[in-house]
């Protein structure tokens, strides 16, 4: 049994510490890029859905509503008349999108093709180095709780 509680503790720790290493690395990335992503407007061709089905009680497997993720399909035009058409990574979620075919919509283009495209937000730009930064550190959390549990169970506090 104490084998078992070690290797969680060791996965989380060394899963958490790896999303932090990355979302960091990512960081750097995109703080490294800022100065020469060009500012340009896209417009949505159409809007991909992805279904969504949230737990209410995962033990009884009941569901609430399904909900929709919906990813803008984005084209724009390079300065020199180069078009180039994306997904977002980032989008929306409920029962319909806020996005519309022929929206346009702020983007950042890496003319060194470091970055992929993105829609110009905060959350386009920061939300995957947010989302890896707090994942590494729930686990980090995860592996130390797991390890003060461990220490308090076996007496060596």
């Amino acid at each position: 049994m104490n084998y078992v509680v070690i290797l969680l503790m060791v996965l989380f720790l060394g899963a958490g510490l790896t999303l932090v290493w990355y979302g960091f690395k990512q960081w750097g990335v995109r703080r490294a890029s800022a100065s020469r992503l060009l500012h340009l407007e896209g417009v949505v061709l159409t809007v991909t859905r992805k279904e969504s089905v949230q737990p209410i009680d995962r033990k009884k497997n009941r569901y609430k509503r399904k909900t929709w993720m919906f990813f803008p399909v984005i084209r724009f035009t390079l300065p020199n008349g180069e078009q180039i058409t994306f997904q977002s990574e980032t989008g929306d979620s409920g029962r319909q999108s806020s996005y519309s075919a022929g929206q346009r919509l702020p983007v950042l283009y890496d003319p060194e093709n470091e970055l992929p495209p993105m829609i110009d937000s905060w959350w386009g730009v920061w939300g995957m180095v947010f989302a890896l930064l707090m994942g590494g550190g729930f686990l980090i959390g995860g592996s130390l709780l797991i390890l003060f549990s461990f220490v308090s169970q076996m007496g060596l506090d």
